[in-house]
């Protein structure tokens, strides 16, 4: 029975019995076990009564007039909300064939005469609590399955040879097909392209990649399902993240705009004073020239110092031009030496402003060449620097080291600060984006979250380990992969010596 609300207010059993004192007898023994009981002569009324009020639970006899209780049961069966109902039924002693006729109509369960008040209640009870159960389970079958479908990523479960046997209406949505031209299907086929298979036997392919069958670039998560310590199967998490990635790379593109902003700025003062030694020395060498008092040895010094001035120009607007080139991403061999020492001319102007802050390098000579795009590198070290800078704002010691590291076969990017330090309780939330530990307006929080994300493309990881009142090292592990030994930038590049005091001989 059902109230105003719709929800089951109390539980309602129907007997229907052509003998009086029978439906007497398991009406109370009904009522004992908390349910109220509507009773019925014959099965007419019983299924009158049973689309009329509901009940949770049948009880008939099988010899009912009108209308006998094995064709009463069949009808119930067809009606809505017969389908589980349970039906109990009361059959003469001894009677084998009333049992079975019983259970091929569709019978719950089955006692036999005389009636055993304990019994009835015993199995009304479980029948009651079992239709109970079976209830709850197909509610929340239904929910999880309305929930399943709703989620916008993609879900697959396969099996664990990768046949797929489940998948989510998203899915067949992103593939544009429909569930019966995908379950069944392999996964590597139906999603991913040829794969290898584990040791397992489930076929793996994990992380961030461009899904051409599904629109763009996502992220794959995997789940292994296992029953009895063994694989039953495989669920695949496939998250659309192409807006992510193109918000990333704004967000790079942006940063690295400000950065070259900040860095204009230092190089149009620093190629300033290279080139009034220029002009100056130029100027001078030319009025002596006409007044006839040019003489050799001064020749010479003066053009010594215009040709290392002008050199120095070239050091810096190569420098700046390598950094600020906008093709697309490159990985190359780069010399990750030659690379730092370029950063820091980029940017000398501004250590120059760092009152109190000493940069110094520990650059391991003859490393092997990084396969990598050497503008992301240096915006790493940039972001980096600018970090530890503002980690010591009442001065202090920054250095910057390389190393490599021959067992991983990675090389080593170290920037260390003797600065204020970093909580244990906020580096997990280091890398994070937009999370920052400065003042409200005095920092974005996306600085070390695009460092993170280029050495993490790099196929790279980046640790910290800091100390609160004694400073913090940020490094970067970047893979050596496929090192080209006695390689060189140089061959491509036009690359002139790393070090702003250089000189460099004439006609080079």
């Amino acid at each position: 029975m059902r109230g105003d609300t719709g929800e089951q207010s109390f539980t309602l059993v129907l007997v229907v019995d052509a003998d009086s004192q029978t439906r007497e007898t398991l009406r109370q023994a009904i009522t004992r076990s908390g349910c109220q009981v509507a009773v019925a002569p014959d099965g007419a009324e019983g299924l009158s009564a049973f689309e009329r009020l509901g009940p949770d639970m049948v009880v008939v006899g099988a010899g009912i007039p009108m209308v006998d209780g094995f064709t009463l049961c069949g009808r119930l069966r067809e009606l809505p909300g017969g389908d589980r109902l349970p039906v109990l039924m009361v059959t003469p002693p001894g009677d084998q064939q009333a049992i079975e006729r019983a259970l091929e109509a569709g019978v719950t369960d089955v006692i036999t005469m005389p009636i055993n008040v304990n019994l009835v209640r015993n199995r009304a009870q479980y029948l009651l609590g079992a239709a109970h159960i079976d209830r709850v389970i197909e509610r929340a079958k239904t929910e999880w399955e309305a929930t399943f479908d709703a989620v916008s990523d993609v879900i697959v479960l396969t099996d664990p040879e990768g046949q797929i046997i489940r998948c989510n209406r998203a899915t067949v949505e992103g593939l544009q097909t429909s569930f019966r031209q995908v379950i069944g299907r392999p996964i590597r086929e139906a999603i991913f392209g040829d794969l290898e298979p584990d040791g397992e036997g489930a076929w793996v392919r994990t992380g961030e990649m461009e899904l051409p069958c599904l629109g763009g670039y996502c992220d794959v998560s995997r789940y292994p399902i296992r029953l009895q310590d063994s694989l039953y199967g495989v669920v695949y998490i496939i998250q659309d993240i192409t807006e992510r990635k193109q918000m990333e790379a704004k967000l790079v593109a942006s940063q690295r705009l400000a950065d070259l902003g900040r860095l204009a700025a230092g190089v149009a003062h620093e190629i300033n004073s290279p080139l009034q030694v220029i002009t100056g020395v130029s100027r001078s060498l030319m009025d002596r020239l006409e007044q006839g008092t040019l003489a050799t040895e001064r020749l010479e010094r003066n053009l010594d110092v215009i040709h290392r001035s002008g050199w120095r120009c070239a050091d810096i607007v190569r420098a700046l031009r390598t950094y600020a080139h906008a093709s697309a991403a490159q990985i190359e061999p780069n010399d990750l030496n030659e690379m730092v020492e370029d950063t820091l001319l980029l940017i000398e102007n501004q250590l120059k402003s760092w009152s109190n802050i000493a940069v110094e390098t520990d650059l391991t000579p003859d490393l092997p060449p990084l396969r990598c795009d050497r503008n992301q590198i240096t915006q790493v070290l940039i972001n980096l620097l600018t970090n530890a800078r503002d980690a010591v704002p009442a001065g202090g010691k920054i250095t910057i080291g390389t190393a490599y590291d021959a067992e991983s076969a990675r090389l080593v990017l170290a920037v260390s600060d003797t600065g204020v330090g970093i909580a244990e309780s906020i580096q997990a939330n280091l890398f994070d984006p937009f999370f920052t530990t400065k003042p409200a307006g005095e920092g974005t929080g996306l600085g070390l979250s695009i460092v993170a994300g280029i050495v993490r493309a790099h196929a790279g990881e980046i640790d910290v380990n800091s100390v609160v009142g004694k400073g913090t090292t940020l490094t970067a592990y970047l893979p050596d992969r496929v090192p080209e030994v006695g390689s060189s930038p140089s061959a491509s590049g036009g690359r002139f010596d790393a070090s702003p005091y250089s000189e460099h001989p004439a006609g080079t």
